[in-house]
């Protein structure tokens, strides 16, 4: 029996939301170059690696060209068959927050596979149904006025610029609502600490709703005191 279609399978290039927040070692199999469109009527010719076992490809940026000259030297062909961990660098750009995919020398990080890419996008997409249960729990109606309609979210496919040109093509990041010190970083970490406890969902988001829909005060509170002197 065939796995059931996703949309994702039909990602062109990777993006922040396939890698979630954690570190992947890849096996770089191919590097080619392609041409890409920035902006309408602008192309420009960049590389592009594809990986073992993975479909969606990597933009290289100019970091990550350099990155891969210092670890393989300047020749394009070193790199081929070399292996190397990837990860989400959060940053700001003009004031805009972008996600680039960054190469570092590689690690013990699990393999990436396609496997490992939508187990991360459904753990995403439950987290994020969860954290709006728990808002809409907090947030309870008090208004004598018709509420406004809700935003709906949308995902835009477009040009972020890493640090200098060529591109970087990268699907944006939805805005998400901070939480504690590391927005997205403490909800997922608040319900790993949850399954560690062996605690379930429901608990979980009881426990958010008593500390006033504060992911990063629910984790604290999960933690265990600190010793005393």
């Amino acid at each position: 029996m065939n796995p059931p279609l996703r949309w994702s399978d039909f990602d062109t290039y990777l993006n922040a939301r396939h890698l979630g927040d954690l570190p992947w070692r890849v096996k770089i199999k191919q590097i080619v170059i392609e041409e890409t469109h920035p902006r309408p009527g602008v192309a420009t010719r960049v590389p592009v690696t594809a990986f073992e076992g993975v479909r969606p490809r990597l933009i290289l940026s100019p970091t990550n060209q350099d990155k891969l000259a210092e670890l393989f030297g300047d020749l394009v062909a070193g790199s081929l068959g070399q292996t190397v961990t990837i990860r989400v660098v959060p940053m700001k750009v003009a004031g805009q927050e972008r996600f680039p995919i960054r190469i570092f020398p590689p690690d013990q990080s699990p393999y990436l596979t396609m496997a490992a890419i939508h187990e991360t996008l459904d753990t995403s997409e439950e987290e994020e149904g969860e954290e709006s249960v728990v808002t809409a729990v907090v947030a309870a109606p008090v208004a004598t006025s018709a509420p406004a309609a809700a935003r709906q979210p949308s995902e835009v496919d477009e040009i972020t610029f890493d640090d200098d040109p060529p591109a970087l093509l990268a699907k944006q990041q939805p805005e998400k609502k901070p939480n504690g010190h590391n927005g997205q970083a403490t909800i997922t970490e608040f319900w790993r600490a949850i399954k560690a406890r062996e605690m379930t969902r429901e608990e979980g988001k009881t426990l958010v709703g008593k500390m006033g829909g504060d992911f990063q005060a629910a984790l604290d509170y999960l933690r265990p005191p600190a010793a005393t002197a």
